[in-house]
């Protein structure tokens, strides 16, 4: 808010697109502004989740580490057959899981980031940072 109390328009300097997917691995999650997590996510697209033993060590693990937190909603995708969970394979402890990044929003309360997140890389990524 301005010194007015009147409150800013959002800008971006990145002209958003936006398109429907029927993509069954795409999901999105919400997670605070602050999120120590969220700057590497997005510039590197991809983001390592190892598998912790069980389903219940990995809920144990996203509570101990912060449900909101991007790290702890990834640990719990990590078993979601419409997230993260691999569909070929078993997973295992140990078994190392990459959520991709397709899309960061930033909601209306300029708190909340929603992030779209998904098993694979997106299908054609826009190149708005340069290298």
């Amino acid at each position: 808010m301005s010194s007015t109390g009147t409150r800013r328009r959002l800008q971006s300097w990145i002209p958003p697109s936006f398109a429907w997917t029927t993509a069954p691995d795409v999901f999105c999650i919400e997670v605070p502004l602050g999120d120590p997590d969220i700057v590497e996510f997005i510039s590197t697209g991809t983001r390592e989740v190892t598998v912790c033993g069980t389903r219940k060590i990995a809920l144990l693990a996203a509570a101990a580490i912060g449900k909101e937190a991007l790290s702890g909603q990834l640990e719990e995708a990590v078993w979601a057959p419409a997230k993260l969970k691999p569909t070929d394979s078993r997973i295992n402890a140990g078994t190392k899981v990459v959520a991709h990044c397709h899309a960061v929003f930033l909601l209306p309360d300029c708190k909340t980031l929603s992030v779209v997140v998904g098993r694979s890389k997106p299908v054609a990524p826009d190149a708005w940072i340069s290298a």
